[in-house]
């Protein structure tokens, strides 16, 4: 077998419920911060089925802990939080908004030894 062999696999073990995630985001939101992060195309309105990131997760649990377990919920942490987790999503898209996906590679190899240094 070699790399990049497509397999097929079956499970012998009892079946049991996939866990999901559905997401609702406003289309004119979801534009508009694709557009503010360089975004010069217009997102299909299609319903995208992504591999959710722990990132994700992680930022809808400071949304909720925010929105519930906070006495005065602030308004702007809430709209900073929504901002975040919709680029996320956008990054779990996969969408290179600009075209540069293969020009920040050296920019990463800085920052990422500057990150290692410390």
């Amino acid at each position: 077998m070699s790399p990049e062999t497509e397999v097929t696999v079956i499970s012998t073990r009892n079946k049991s419920q996939a866990k999901y995630l559905a997401i609702s985001v406003k289309g004119e939101f979801l534009e508009y911060i694709f557009h503010k992060i360089g975004g010069k195309k217009k997102i299909d309105p299609v319903i995208h089925d992504n591999k959710y990131s722990y990132k994700t997760l992680d930022l809808l649990e400071f949304y909720m802990q925010e929105f519930i377990y906070t006495d005065y919920p602030s308004q702007i942490m809430l709209q900073s939080i929504e901002t975040q987790i919709v680029i996320q999503l956008l990054r779990n898209m996969d969408l290179d908004p600009i075209g540069n996906k293969n020009n920040l590679s050296q920019e990463k190899s800085y920052v990422r030894t500057f990150c290692n240094s410390i």
